[in-house]
């Protein structure tokens, strides 16, 4: 690798750091017009940091990310969780800023937003910010890992913090399952260990113990940099040396874990998993040897998970599902630490399928025997590179935030030379390797598990996983089994898929002479709007289509129930088409609105008509048994009952809209619906769903006004008899009362954790109270995250939204903890807008004010957000594409005297028009709790006098 040294000269400093350029080593061109400025520049510091900068001026805002090669492998075994703890306590405050909360209050006032996460060998932090924003933030940002302060202080509130999202996550079947995992995993290895953290296993760590391991496994040459940022790459050079090469370099050597992960003794036996939520899977895994991790130019695990995902007529799931044993397959790799790959494939089963899991695995066996028989063809290889090229040469626009993390991940494996064009683009076909791996897959070395209620599997648990109390139980495979899998022939029906012809091959961009949005047919059986492509100019397409028909209505449960199997039998139906679709970067999705359906259609214009025709035809030519359609109506039903396991906020959310919608249908309400519907009801509704229909279209992107007409043309296939707008129902959003609240609403949960969501409603719709409502959102969330997360510790899932609906303002306030009663949560919130009104800050009005007003003015990230914003636009406001130029005017003109006034009148408590719903689940034993007493005669008797 060609390394140039170069000198920086940073006057502000008064000294000269040198640091490397790395050479670039990359070879394809991005040819996506928006990125045709940006630049990049890979540079390692002076402290062995390495760094990628990318400077794009279309970027719409700046962020950074820093990724530690340290994670809770190496945790000390008297401090299990302690790598995500410390994750914790580094926001705490540095030397230089040691105000606790400063740091997420300057990311907040400054449009932004910020986050950190642990994992077995990484440790990752990162930001987004407004640009004006991003020097001083990295400033502050930066000091995180050159002084932190480490502040007894918050020590238990912090493990308060990991206390509570361990709890969150012991709700999380896939959770659960991976520590049933580690209790059986090799004892040599630090998997085996319990590294979430909880306020069990850190309850003796102290600051010394954080700062001890802090220094032994922080240092800059085990980090990397990414800056991404509209600023010039000199600027950004600049800036990671000034900020960044100050870190300590200790010169850490690699972490190296020579053992397996996995230990032999849940070879040939078979894990039964008692789900928390009504769930049926089975997951076969396999631990790959070390040169498959280090494949990472020829991934021959990505070729054997295309075939054995893949979802065509003759693939593995189709078969399974023309068993009845399955509804959906995934196949992937995951990297457990830098040198360990497991291979696996987790399959979604029906009641069947749980109760014969032995024949679904013997299908995967005959899926690899036939491709172990044929090999992977070059075709194949080269369809998968093409993809990865497009994918390369046009890359999807990101929101800073998602970009930097993205890179933070993929940077890890490939040299940064040649990152990103290695970990995108396949580079080498390697049919030997593919050979090899094929032959690793066998039944000796897997673990299976089979994650369903035991009333399906027969099988009682016998066990209990020691933290999140899993119940489950291990059986052995019977020997005939394991020798049945061992010599299994390839099934007839599976096979290798034919070539995937919806690959795009003419990337044409077309030049549209029109630049604005406009309707384009307006009859009585719907409209269209087109709208060209006058910014992105990549050949790509961002579709939505409305079909409104009078058979479903969201306030009829029944209505509702059937429109959820017909979308799943007709997604099932569907799937070898759209998977080829997917392959090739066109994705479609169909879902359930009030009163109709809602089809969008997003990739690359080329065949995106013919994809589409295919959708339409789909829909009015479904054709399913009864044994088809009792599969799914279980599927559904098992959804909606499995609300009794959510968090309990999404409870909340549920009886909230049941509030607030005039018409609404819960998921109990829908679930006992499904109990009873008849396949005579679902043919009845299919057979009527489309007699009466209105239909609106927006085109969007990489088409003409004549292709725009000729797709009006295919939506007559889902066009019945005239459904004009003055038949259709209208979404009602409800009014509540201004003199008679505020109320509140209890519900009980059996989930552990309480939750509670209080709505704050202003029915009066003006530009000028859309702007006030904007700018008081932006204002209150850093505020009411740090008051009641960072000090308080009173939850770990906090939010602060506002939502605009049918032209009505809801504030909404949202806490959920496994520590606090909802009643306690209701009066921490109204305690923060009672002290938010007496110190409205004006110090931030204008910056806030501003920084709306460039969100609103600024084009969204990609195409498909645009065509997403287009269509709600021409949908949900009549065609006014002014809508946020409306929004941006209000905001400007509003002045700070207006806003003060329209705050204390929204939020003071003269405004009763206010809801709070209460979930009141299971929370820890030592949570100190009032009882009602009934009166003083009865408490009387209780004290002892």
């Amino acid at each position: 690798m060609k390394k140039i040294l170069y000198l920086i000269f940073l006057f502000t400093t008064h000294q000269i750091c040198s640091l490397e350029v790395i050479e670039d080593r990359t070879t394809i061109p991005v040819l996506a017009p928006s990125f045709q400025k940006s630049e990049t520049k890979k540079i390692k510091l002076d402290n062995d940091i390495e760094a990628y900068l990318i400077s794009d001026p279309n970027a719409e805002k700046s962020a950074v990310v820093l990724s530690v090669n340290a994670g809770s492998w190496e945790d000390p075994l008297e401090h299990p969780g302690l790598a995500h703890f410390l994750e914790h306590m580094l926001f705490m405050g540095t030397k230089k800023y040691p105000d606790e909360a400063s740091f997420s209050r300057f990311i907040k006032q400054h449009g932004g937003m910020s986050n950190a996460f642990t994992e077995d060998q990484y440790t990752t932090y990162l930001f987004e910010i407004n640009s004006d924003g991003f020097p001083e933030a990295l400033d502050r940002f930066s000091q995180f890992f050159i002084e932190p302060s480490l502040n007894p202080s918050g020590i238990s509130r912090e493990i308060q913090a990991v206390e509570q999202e361990f709890s969150g996550h012991s709700q999380k079947d896939d959770s659960r399952r991976v520590l049933i995992y580690k209790e059986h995993g090799n004892p040599k290895h630090p998997f085996s260990k319990f590294n979430f953290g909880n306020q069990q296993s850190l309850r003796k760590a102290t600051t010394d113990d954080l700062r001890k391991w802090y220094e032994k496994n922080y240092s800059a040459n085990k980090m990397k940099l990414i800056l991404y940022s509209p600023l010039g790459i000199d600027e950004l050079v600049k800036l990671a040396n000034v900020n960044f090469s100050s870190i300590p370099n200790i010169k850490l050597g690699k972490h190296a874990y020579p053992f397996s992960i996995f230990s032999p003794t849940l070879h040939g036996k078979i894990l039964y998993v008692e789900p928390v939520k009504n769930q049926t899977s089975i997951m076969m895994v396999w631990e790959l040897p070390k040169k498959f991790a280090e494949a990472t130019e020829s991934r021959p695990d990505e070729l054997v998970c295309h075939i054995l995902g893949h979802e065509g007529k003759e693939s593995l799931l189709a078969q399974l599902q023309r068993d009845g044993t399955a509804l959906e397959l995934g196949c992937g790799t995951t990297r457990w630490g830098d040198d360990n790959l497991a291979f696996i494939i987790k399959i979604e089963l029906t009641a069947k399928g749980a109760k014969n899991p032995y024949d679904v695995v013997t299908r995967v066996f005959q899926a690899i025997a036939r491709l172990k028989q044929v090999g992977i063809p070059e075709y194949l290889f080269k369809e998968v590179q093409r993809v990865g090229t497009i994918k390369y040469q046009y890359p999807l626009r990101k929101s800073p935030f998602e970009e930097v993390k993205k890179h933070s991940r993929n940077l890890r494996y490939e040299p940064l030379a040649t990152y990103p064009e290695v970990t995108t683009i396949l580079q080498q076909y390697e049919p030997k390797l593919i050979r090899e791996l094929l032959n690793a897959l066998t039944p000796d070395t897997m673990i299976l598990d089979l994650m369903a209620p035991s009333r399906l599997t027969g099988v009682t648990p016998d066990r209990k996983e020691k933290w999140m109390k899993t119940e489950y139980a291990i059986r052995e495979i019977p020997k005939n089994v394991l020798q049945k899998w061992n010599a299994v022939d390839p099934h007839p029906q599976i096979d290798i898929p034919a070539p995937n012809l919806l690959i795009p091959t003419d990337l044409k961009v077309y030049k549209n002479h029109e630049k604005e949005s406009k309707l384009i047919i307006d009859n009585e059986y719907g409209k269209v709007y087109f709208a060209p492509d006058s910014d992105y100019h990549v050949p790509k397409i961002s579709w939505t289509i409305q079909i409104q028909t009078p058979s479903i209505n969201v306030g009829r449960p029944q209505a509702v129930v059937l429109t959820d199997i017909f979308l799943k039998i007709i997604k099932q139906q569907l799937t070898p088409f759209t998977y080829l679709a997917r392959v090739a970067e066109l994705e479609y999705e169909i879902k359930q609105e009030d009163h109709g359906l809602k089809i969008t259609v997003n990739g690359y214009s080329d065949n995106a008509a013919l994809f589409l025709k295919e959708i339409l035809n789909q829909l009015t030519q479904l054709d399913v048994d009864e044994e088809v359609f009792e599969t799914y109506r279980e599927s559904v039903k098992n959804k909606y009952h499995n609300i009794e396991q959510e968090a309990p906020y999404i409870q909340g959310i549920d009886v909230f809209k049941k509030v607030i919608y005039e018409r609404y249908s819960t998921e109990r309400e829908k679930e006992a619906v499904a109990k009873k519907v008849t396949f005579q009801e679902f043919q009845n509704f299919v057979a009527h769903l489309f007699d009466k229909t209105y239909i609106e279209a927006m085109f969007f992107g990489n088409l003409n006004h004549h292709q725009a007409e000729l797709l009006w043309g295919e939506l007559k296939v889902v066009s019945g008899q005239p459904y004009p707008p003055s038949q259709q129902p209208q979404k009602t959003v409800g009014i509540f009362p201004d003199n008679q609240g505020p109320f509140f609403l209890k519900q009980p949960s059996s989930v552990k954790g309480s939750a509670v969501i209080v709505a704050i409603e202003d029915p009066n719709f003006s530009f000028e109270n859309y702007a006030a409502q904007d700018i008081l959102w932006k204002m209150t969330s850093g505020p009411f995250f740090e008051e009641l997360r960072t000090k308080q510790q009173t939850a770990y899932l906090i939010a602060n939204l506002h939502e605009e609906v049918k032209e009505k303002f809801f504030s909404l306030f949202l806490l959920q903890s496994y520590s606090y009663p909802p009643r306690d949560l209701l009066a921490r919130i109204e305690l923060f807008i009672e002290n938010f009104l007496k110190n409205i800050p004006e110090e931030q009005f204008e910056t806030i004010k501003q920084a709306l007003i460039n969100e609103l003015k600024t084009q969204p990230e990609s195409l498909k957000k645009r065509g997403t914003e287009l269509a709600e636009m021409a949908f949900d406001r009549d065609g006014d594409f002014e809508w946020n130029e409306k929004r941006a005017k209000a905001a400007k003109e509003l002045t700070f005297d207006e806003f003060r006034s329209y705050v204390a009148n929204f939020l003071g408590k003269g405004n009763k028009r206010r809801l709070a719903i209460l979930i009141e689940g299971q929370l820890a034993q030592d949570v100190l709790e009032y009882s009602p007493a009934e009166n003083v005669k009865w408490l009387r008797t209780q004290v002892k006098y």
